[in-house]
């Protein structure tokens, strides 16, 4: 769990601030011909490659000082060391999903606010959202709103990927969760709505740089 959140931290942490300490430079650019999507996919690019070496590090070396997996969900056949480590990696994978998806949800919330001053509050209010909803603290299941709103949570199906790697059912013998069954198909279907959350934030975010805009381009009619 601390993993998740570490990465959950760590991707929303390095976001939350940078739409919206640039908007005076980003106003001057797009009066010039910038545009949005060119604007949006440039941070993207940028931050999504930062997240992802981020959480790569932080993952391997979390999982460097823990116990490996008996065996491996994606590899079903070979050696016994060849599939502990490769049920490490995806343990990995689940803390660079969490990292890349928590800062789309960074930058959706930079996007948003108006001062750069409401990001730290903010970054506060989202990784203890997310250490609640994932799961690994106490259960969500069964327990309306808070299974709902756990849906909405990167951190929910990052630890369904890291909990069904590790057999996490196997190991608690209360508060189960099907969500981390020890099988290919709820690993996969963890991360299939892991990256799901992250091109539905993509969008809200292009949603929003375009409403952005729009009202720049009103504010400076009205001015005429």
């Amino acid at each position: 769990m601390l993993l998740i959140i570490g990465g959950a931290l760590m991707g929303c942490a390095g976001s939350i601030r940078e739409i919206v300490k640039e908007q005076a430079i980003y106003r001057r650019e797009h009066g010039i011909g910038l545009s949005g999507g060119a604007y949006l996919a440039s941070k993207l690019v940028v931050l999504g490659a930062i997240a992802t070496l981020q959480g790569l590090l932080f993952g391997f070396l979390g999982v460097a000082f823990l116990p490996p997996p008996d065996d491996s969900l994606l590899l079903q056949s070979g050696s016994t060391e060849l599939l502990r480590h490769v049920g490490s990696a995806e343990i990995a994978a689940a803390v660079v999903a969490v990292t890349v998806v928590s800062m789309i949800l960074g930058l959706l919330i930079s996007a948003l606010i108006s001062n750069a001053d409401r990001g730290m509050p903010l970054l506060v209010l989202v990784v203890m959202a997310q250490l609640v909803l994932c799961g690994g603290m106490f259960a969500v299941k069964d327990r309306i709103p808070l299974e709902q709103l756990a849906w909405l949570s990167p951190s929910r199906w990052a630890y369904a990927m890291a909990g069904s790697s590790l057999g996490v059912n196997y190991i608690r013998l209360t508060d189960t969760d099907p969500m981390w069954t020890h099988d290919r198909e709820h690993w996969l279907t963890a991360l299939g709505m892991c990256s799901a959350l992250g091109v539905a934030m993509v969008i809200l975010l292009a949603l929003r740089l375009r409403t952005l805009d729009r009202q720049r381009r009103a504010r400076r009619a009205a001015r005429r």
